[in-house]
């Protein structure tokens, strides 16, 4: 009975192929910024949503993650994309606006300055929104 049991599985496992044949490549890339909602002013020591509104370019991308670098003050983000693509597909240009937030805890007193990656301009070089957030007391 054994013997049947491992014959059995070993059929299952050799008759299913997991390769379609299709190979699918993948790649990350940011997406700009393209408006935010955030609070005119923090208070000290208390969360704050920030609200990141983006484009998704093609149906063969998707969402990965946000790019966030707190340097001091200055906070940079930008949106990262995945992008899949195989060898028999296309992307199809869909230009959907989709949001994405994180929560800030306002742990300094002096102001925050923000920076949204708004994407590259002629001469190549990151273009950045640029916000200040004081931090109030209460």
């Amino acid at each position: 009975m054994k013997k049947i049991y491992v014959l059995l599985i070993a059929f299952i496992t050799l008759s299913c192929s997991v390769d379609d044949g299709n190979k699918t490549h993948v790649s990350y890339e940011s997406l700009p910024i393209e408006g935010v909602i955030i609070p005119e002013e923090f208070q000290l020591n208390k969360k704050h949503k920030i609200t990141l509104n983006y484009l998704m370019p093609t149906d063969c991308h998707g969402f990965s993650n946000i790019y966030f670098e707190k340097n001091g003050a200055t906070i940079t983000t930008a949106i990262i994309a995945v992008k899949h693509i195989t060898e028999e597909n296309t992307c199809d240009t869909i230009n959907i606006e989709y949001e994405a937030s994180f929560d800030l805890l306002a742990s300094q007193t002096e102001k925050y300055l923000f920076k949204f990656w708004q994407g590259k301009d002629d001469e190549g070089e990151d273009t950045y929104m640029e916000m200040e957030v004081p931090v109030v007391n209460n």
